[in-house]
């Protein structure tokens, strides 16, 4: 059997760069994806973590009054009005809302989701985290909630390298902002500009508080966590200024070490060479088109292309911050001037972006350099959402969105800082 080529596996590359056939006429869709971490609340504020089990059991019991319908198959799955709840390796809730045409009905639907959710679980002496981590003093290592044979498998891939896979998977948690492509224009700005805000919005965003083997504390763990779960699979793809992104993407793609081989409840554990490396010497058996379509779901750079951009470097923010990346990356991205502005402002940084985020993941914004860029942007940010179209963010959200910037990055604290502050 033949292997296959860089040549024949570019398409899926292209396919992912491409923008829709009908274009929204607005500015551009937002989507938003939230995970939460369950934690039990002890009386004495101790915290573990909650089977999964009872978290579905829980959202069963609430299916009749709240929209929530369970979906057939193994993994335990529920739709709620036009999104889904789905559960992440160590029992995180992940709500997946669906593309909207604002930012505005983006957020309010994240809301109307998410939020009488938590309550609901509070009541009965769960706390649904709004943090990027499970709080340090959450009592031991979570278990693999869903032992499946694609988690089993990525958890021992992750093993053999280091430890922080396992917090990865089964502790951390995120917001991703899912942005349009745009234009075949606009694409390669979009996709730079995402890349280059990384280390600042990281920063800006900091709110997984954790203690280092070293005694020192990160501001973001779970963005220090990232690079080092597996470097052949993490960090950025930026071709040079003007740049298509699909080749360096493809070569990225190619890079990476094969985590997953085969497909759906057939998937089996890769061999750790990369997916080139494969395809140059097959051995007892060649890569299929199947097993490529399985690798490209295991890369996790810090924005990934889906048919869209895929914003993967922000933590969960607390509950009352929720709507503020809805404003500062659809506004940063969408309009023309402030896309323009950030490339400007912060190609500088290109050349030092992996230690900008180690530097944002350590210390937030509290780093001069990176407090005086989060500033600018989200001032850059806030200057554009004026002129987005008048309906494209709510009110409170850009009241939101100033707040944000007044209480935390001018003072160049972020959510982090107030854990600490807490206790946390």
């Amino acid at each position: 059997m033949n292997s296959l080529s860089a040549s024949e596996l570019r398409p899926t590359i292209e396919r992912l760069f491409a923008p829709p056939s009908d274009i929204d006429p607005g500015p551009g869709l937002t989507g938003v994806e939230l995970e939460l971490i369950p934690q039990r609340v002890s009386p004495g504020g101790g915290r573990e973590s909650v089977p999964l089990a009872t978290i579905v059991e829980a959202l069963e019991s609430l299916t009749p009054e709240a929209g929530f319908r369970r979906l057939p198959g193994d993994r335990p799955s529920f739709t709620v009005g036009s999104g889904s709840l789905t559960f992440e390796p160590g029992g995180q809730i992940e709500y997946s809302g669906p593309p909207l045409p604002t930012a505005r009905e983006a957020g309010a639907d994240l809301r109307n989701v998410l939020g009488p959710l938590r309550s609901r679980f509070r009541a009965a002496g769960i706390e649904l985290e709004d943090a990027g981590i499970a709080v340090p003093g959450a009592v031991g290592m979570v278990d693999l909630q869903q032992p499946n044979r694609r988690y089993a498998a990525m958890d021992a891939y992750l093993s053999s390298i280091s430890p922080w896979g396992q917090w990865m998977m089964r502790r951390t948690a995120s917001m991703q902002i899912n942005i349009d492509l745009g234009t075949a224009e606009q694409i390669s700005e979009r996709w730079r500009a995402a890349n280059l805000l990384v280390p600042v919005l990281g920063g800006a965003f900091a709110n997984s508080l954790l203690p280092l083997p070293d005694g020192t504390r990160a501001a973001s763990g779970r963005l220090w966590i990232w690079p080092r779960i597996d470097l052949s699979r993490t960090g950025f793809v930026l071709p040079s200024a003007g740049g298509d992104p699909v080749d360096p993407y493809l070569e990225f793609a190619l890079g990476a070490r094969v985590m997953l081989r085969g497909s759906g409840p057939d998937v089996q554990p890769g061999d750790n060479r990369s997916f080139a490396e494969w395809m140059a010497e097959p051995g007892n058996r060649a890569p299929a088109y199947e097993d490529w379509i399985t690798h490209l779901t295991t890369l996790f750079p810090h924005v990934r292309p889906r048919s869209w951009i895929e914003a993967r470097f922000i933590d969960t923010p607390r509950e009352e911050w929720w709507d503020v990346p809805l404003v500062i990356l659809p506004a940063l991205l969408y309009d023309d001037d402030a896309r323009s502005t950030v490339i400007d402002l912060l190609s500088p940084t290109e050349t030092r972006l992996e230690t900008l985020t180690e530097t944002a993941a350590l210390s937030g914004v509290a780093d001069p350099e990176l407090g005086t860029l989060a500033e600018k942007v989200f001032e850059v940010a806030l200057d554009a959402a004026e002129r987005m179209p008048t309906d494209y963010f709510g009110a409170t959200q850009v009241s939101a969105a100033v707040a944000f910037l007044s209480r935390f990055t001018s003072r160049r604290l972020s959510q982090a800082d107030e854990s600490v502050r807490a206790g946390g």
